[in-house]
């Protein structure tokens, strides 16, 4: 806590108070962080002009449930809640080797809407080994019984290094990721959830701001090992836990972005989102004229970009394959 301090007071000096109008807190499990810690949050939040901050989320396991410090963080201002569930089903939760059953998660999420939390997130995994679209339609279709306003859902990867890489265990293969998907999507729509970035689907009212801020080009902050940020055109990155307990430092300064840097940017983040790509943006920004870019024709003519209105965005079919999409673009 004391390094975080320090390196929030290092933006200030060298800034001013910034103003902040999200907050997220995740990278871990903050919901463990101790009582006594809870209190200094205020000499943190000193440092920035939250006087505009209208979400704060803090990330927790279905474990965490009853939650003894939920009652001080509501009082700093904290009104959204990610849940890990990942799944309803005990099979998949054994497979990922997660520490609770469904019937937790679902207490978990009971709890946090009875205690006056109206915006609750669910993070999900799909595309698992061995499970069925039934199994999917079954944590789909549950977190929605059980009121949750926002899910994330994801599909599975293994990374080389990992213990599933190590189990040699094969993912799911794209004709199987897909059905998993499009399951998803179709569930969602028909309950009223808007799928409004790639991975995200929420009830009107409920996206999630922070993690707008990424997709839509606006500058953010990290905090702590690792954290990343991006501000006046520049990205930082924090030291490793080990440097930045020892070391005391903040961020590492970066080198501005180049203007096909920042293109490549808009285009990554951009074409993740429901409202896509403001074509004079890209041109004011980085100087690219999107209409001259042959590869975007060829792109509108196979049915996976519309463009609208000065915008483009990736049609259900570029969605499904957004990496390729992208790759011809930057």
């Amino acid at each position: 806590m004391e390094t975080l301090i320090l390196e929030a007071k290092g933006y200030y000096e060298e800034w001013g108070a910034l103003p902040v109008h999200t907050i997220f807190m995740g990278g871990g499990t903050p919901s463990l962080i101790p009582m006594n810690l809870i209190e200094r949050w205020g000499e943190l939040l000193a440092y920035f002009d939250v006087s505009r901050l209208v979400e704060w989320t803090i990330e927790m396991n279905p474990v965490d449930t009853p939650w003894d410090g939920l009652e001080k963080w509501l009082k700093w201002g904290v009104n959204r809640i990610s849940v890990g569930v990942q799944s309803v089903v005990d099979a998949d939760l054994q497979f990922l080797e997660r520490d609770h059953p469904a019937s937790t998660a679902q207490y978990c999420i009971q709890w946090l809407l009875d205690q006056g939390i109206h915006s609750v997130n669910a993070d999900v995994i799909y595309a698992l080994p061995r499970q069925s679209l039934d199994s999917l339609s079954l944590t789909i279709e549950s977190l929605v019984a059980w009121g949750v306003t926002h899910l994330s859902t994801y599909a599975l990867t293994i990374e080389q290094g990992t213990p599933f890489a190590k189990q040699s265990i094969i993912p799911a293969d794209e004709s199987t990721e897909l059905s998993h998907s499009n399951c998803i999507q179709s569930i969602l729509h028909e309950a009223g959830f808007e799928h409004y970035e790639i991975s995200a689907f929420a009830r009107p009212g409920h996206r999630c701001r922070h993690n707008q801020t990424y997709w839509t080009d606006q500058p953010y902050i990290g905090l702590g090992p690792s954290a990343h940020s991006y501000f006046m055109l520049r990205d930082y990155a924090n030291p490793s836990r080990l440097d930045y307990l020892q070391r005391g430092l903040g961020f590492n300064h970066a080198e501005p972005l180049s203007p096909t840097d920042h293109y490549q940017r808009l285009i990554l983040t951009g074409l993740r989102t429901k409202e896509g790509v403001s074509m004079a943006s890209v041109h004011q920004k980085t100087g690219v004229d999107m209409a001259m870019v042959p590869q975007l024709h060829t792109l509108i003519q196979h049915g996976l970009l519309n463009q609208e209105n000065g915008w483009i965005r990736a049609t259900p079919r570029g969605w499904n394959v957004l990496n390729g999409v992208i790759g011809q673009l930057v």
